[in-house]
């Protein structure tokens, strides 16, 4: 079993890369986290961070959605 000390002591545990799921929404990361099942306790500071920006980051994505959505649905694509 791992202590608390142990688990922060380990060298890559609390290290944050800039992967693609720090920005990832929380709907998206509740995906992978159903499909991948448990975490391990020695990546689940990672896990919690990664939770933790896509929480922070919600209500970013829904300002941009209102504001920017009816004009992202008013351009046209055209096929050459």
């Amino acid at each position: 079993m791992y202590t608390l000390m142990g688990l922060m002591s380990s060298k890559y545990s609390l290290a944050v890369k800039l992967g693609p799921s720090l920005g990832i929404s929380a709907r998206n990361w509740a995906k992978i986290m159903f499909m991948n099942g448990i975490i391990s306790v020695k990546k689940f500071p990672r896990a919690a961070f990664t939770q933790f920006i896509s929480i922070i980051g919600a209500p970013f994505r829904l300002y941009e959605k209102l504001k920017f959505n009816s004009y992202i649905n008013k351009i046209k694509l055209i096929k050459h």
